[in-house]
């Protein structure tokens, strides 16, 4: 999953190199660093300081949830106290509804207290949630931090939702940069961008230097414009999981290193893992050239308890207090704004500062109800609360209330297809409930395979139930006259059967796909295309796989598709190269995760999404989505073989065989995956069968075609037939005899299938009903993606003739 966000870091770099750097001159002679290999009386850290954010749910960004950026604070936070010095009691954890954004400022204010806060201290700030960059008026780059009230539009950005919701980045610097703290550093899980550094090796004089100048340092998971990457083996997003894993190793042993050496030693892990989609950043700031330094195994070395005392002595100041708020409205639910500022929703408990004011302005509102508001008094050393009795707002004229309207709807014989407004409901007798205020008219149609299908307008009503009767009649003898017409406009000489058949988008040119099983037989092992020319005849392309790989013509004819499957140990990718169709020119580079994959069973491309197959020793199959503008991707594990898949025009469906293990009596199923993120899933299982042959789909999604077959003990499969379903419920609509290849035509309203009975002939459906608008003779088919051209070949001579194509009924 990734973590999406747009960079901001070289915004946040243009911010602060403006800004004059004034830092206190005093320097801390209380604690030294005791080890032979360092200089002798060298000064270390007087306190650390840390504050740890993280954010999985964002209640304001549909669809933009995280899922391991909390874990991803929480044991960072927990390195940093078990291994490297941090006192838990100087380490403040954010993590979801506590990361919103008056706690975030708050907790970032604290740390520039000179009363808690020190010349020879250290600061790590640490964020693992979303980040984005939007342009100002000027075209400037400003950043922001997204805490989890935030209320913007990651994908259509505007500056004062940010503004308004977001924690600045200048105001991170604007604070911090004037803490006497010596060394500041910021890491972010999120996406930024700024200019790579090189690492330098740490020597007696360096170390020295570093601790004598100050320090200002950004750390980021990736560059601008990428996007950050989550992955549910590690259960961390990669940059904090490597991140992690390299201060986990350092900490066995006792040599000090800096910030920049720990960035460099995950760059180039991060970027493996993510195939280069992924580039962490570093770079110092605000023209400061000290460094954070980490001190493994138990962090600084022990003061002695004069020390102690002495810097309990120097340091004995004021302290910011805060107050906690606790606010709750009857009913629950209500806006609250705090000093005009956004306060979430009630129930809401929020820490507040307090400075120089001891009240603070709330008031909550909800609709339906009156605005009530009061000024409270904040206390620091107990919960503040209070509690909003709210009134309804009195209407002089009531509101209707929704009823429950029923309309029976039955048909002559039973067992007819019901559609309401188009939409299909279900089978007569079937009784329509709808809640509603008023009276409504609605078409009511019905169809039945051998019928004619019949229809009519009904009104329901909630305060009487309604019903309708439709007989249906028997559809007149079969069609005489064949459901198409084809004329021959050309024929291409081909050497083998084809496997399929793809007609170019203008439609000047085919592909024609010849297929080699692999040795289990029955499952494509590897694909090569010819093109040619349909006037001519010429060949014009040959592309051919390599072992273990793909080429795919993606079904706009724009891009070809090259699948490599990539392994390291036991974790696998699938590299994606999307190249130009007509010059060669490589486009894009994706991958996507394969879990524990050892090899690839299918791909299938239209241009905007890729869809990737690959199978496990341990008997679990990998279901790869790939969009192939944004690169994101989305992958599922599941037992047993995925042979095939396709996906609608906008991919938000995607249709798949799931069949069982080798020598497993299993029915294979149709598994449809829906939604932004295909989460939404329904697994259909096809008893009768055992093999999935063939899928079609119409490009809305709506309708999913598909014929099946069982594997009989002599290597053959017996054809099961052809199955319809919609593709969004995953209801059935029809099923009928045999067939061996499926198209769809006419925008999706018709399907045609082709038997091997009497010699090979084709018949059309209606795609809904399954009405038959007749049959005539032909060799297998393939139509054109507007149904407007036809191909057919020869069993014999394998002569593949292309012909235009009037579809009759």
């Amino acid at each position: 999953m990734k973590r999406s966000a747009v960079g901001f870091f070289v915004a946040m770099v243009a911010l602060v190199s403006t800004m004059a750097v004034a830092l206190g001159q005093e320097q801390s002679r209380d604690l030294f660093l005791a080890r032979s290999s360092t200089p002798p009386g060298l000064p270390v850290y007087t306190g650390s300081h840390a504050l740890i954010i993280g954010i999985n749910k964002y209640p304001n960004l549909p669809n933009k949830n995280l899922s391991f950026a909390v874990n991803d604070a929480q044991e960072f936070a927990k390195l940093l106290t078990d291994s490297y010095g941090f006192k838990p009691s100087d380490v403040k954890v954010l993590t979801d509804g506590d990361a919103t954004l008056a706690n975030v400022r708050a907790a970032i204010t604290e740390l520039a207290n000179p009363g808690n806060v020190h010349a020879d201290d250290r600061i790590l700030i640490y964020f693992s949630g979303h980040g984005q960059t939007v342009k100002d008026q000027s075209g400037n780059d400003l950043g922001f931090l997204i805490p989890s009230d935030g209320k913007v539009d990651l994908d259509r950005p505007k500056l004062n939702d940010f503004k308004q919701t977001c924690l600045p980045m200048q105001f991170v610097w604007d604070t911090l940069d004037p803490s006497p703290a010596k060394h500041i550093a910021v890491i972010a899980d999120a996406c930024f961008s700024g200019l790579l550094t090189k690492s330098k090796g740490l020597g007696a004089n360096e170390l020295s230097g570093y601790l004598t100048r100050t320090a200002r340092q950004v750390v980021s998971a990736g560059g601008k414009g990428e996007e950050t990457w989550e992955s549910p083996e590690f259960n961390h997003g990669i940059f904090t999981y490597n991140l992690i894993q390299e201060l986990k190793k350092r900490s066995q042993t006792s040599s000090i290193f800096t910030m920049q050496e720990l960035f460099a030693s995950i760059q180039t892990p991060v970027m493996e893992m993510s195939k280069s989609r992924q580039v962490p950043q570093f770079r110092n700031v605000l023209d400061t050239e000290g460094q954070m330094l980490f001190f493994p195994t138990g962090g600084t070395p022990p003061p002695d308890s004069d020390t102690d005392t002495n810097q309990q002595n120097q340091h004995n100041q004021t302290v910011v207090s805060t107050a906690t708020l606790i606010i709750h409205t009857k009913p629950d639910g209500a806006a609250v704004t705090i000093d005009g500022a956004d306060g979430g929703t009630t129930p809401v408990t929020k820490t507040i500062p307090v400075l120089d004011k001891s009240s603070v302005h709330v008031k909550v509102a909800l609709n339906g109800y009156e605005t009530s508001e009061q000024d409270v008094k904040l206390s620091t050393t107990r919960d503040t609360k209070v509690d909003f009795k709210l009134k309804k707002i009195r209407s002089s004229t009531p509101k209707p209330t929704n009823k429950t309207a029923r309309l029976s709807i039955t048909s002559d014989p039973p067992g007819a297809t019901v559609y309401i407004d188009g939409v299909q409901k279900g089978k007569t007798p079937y009784t329509l409930e709808v809640d509603t205020k008023r009276s409504m008219s609605v078409t009511v149609k019905v169809a039945l395979a051998g019928y004619d299908p019949a229809e009519q307008s009904a009104t329901i009503d909630p305060a009487t139930d309604g019903s309708v009767n439709l007989d249906l009649t028997k559809a007149a003898a079969p069609i005489a006259t064949p459901p198409f017409a084809l004329t021959q406009i050309g024929t291409i000489n081909v050497d083998s059967p084809a496997q399929e058949i793809k007609f170019s988008p203008d439609g000047k040119q085919l592909a024609v796909k010849e297929a080699r099983l692999s040795a289990d037989g029955g499952r494509i092992a590897s694909e090569n295309y010819n093109i040619f020319d349909i006037t001519s005849g010429q060949l014009a392309k040959h592309e051919e796989e390599d072992n273990n790989s793909y080429v795919r013509l993606a079904d706009d004819w724009k891009h070809l598709i090259f699948i490599s499957l990539l392994q390291n140990g036991s974790k696998s990718w699938a590299s994606i190269l999307v190249e130009d169709a007509d010059t060669g020119s490589s486009g894009r580079v994706l991958s996507a995760d394969m879990g524990r994959c050892t090899g690839l069973n299918y791909a299938w491309s239209d241009g905007k999404t890729v869809i990737i197959c690959g199978r496990s020793p341990d008997g679990k199959a990998a279901i790869a989505i790939v969009r192939v503008g944004s690169g994101r991707s989305d992958t599922f594990m599941t037992p047993g073989v995925i042979t095939q898949a396709i996906a609608s025009a906008d991919g938000s469906v995607v249709a798949a065989f799931r069949e069982g293990l080798p020598g497993q009596p299993v029915s294979v199923n149709l598994v449809l995956m829906k939604g932004s993120k295909h989460t939404d899933q329904n697994q259909i299982p096809i008893n009768d069968s055992d093999a999935g042959l063939q899928l079609a789909m119409t490009p809305d999604g709506n309708s999913v075609a598909l014929r099946t077959g069982r594997r009989l003990g002599n290597g053959s499969v017996q054809i099961k037939g052809l199955r319809v379903y919609d593709g969004k419920t995953g209801t059935m609509r029809f099923q009928s005899s045999p067939v061996k290849a499926l198209t769809f035509a006419k925008d999706g309203s018709r399907l045609l299938g082709w038997t091997t009975l009497d010699g090979g002939s084709i018949e059309m459906f209606d795609a809904n009903s399954g009405a038959s608008f007749g049959t005539q003779k032909s060799p297998q088919i393939w139509l054109s993606p507007d149904g407007k051209l036809a191909a057919t070949q020869d069993p014999t001579t394998h002569v593949v003739t292309v012909s235009t194509v009037q579809i009759l009924k």
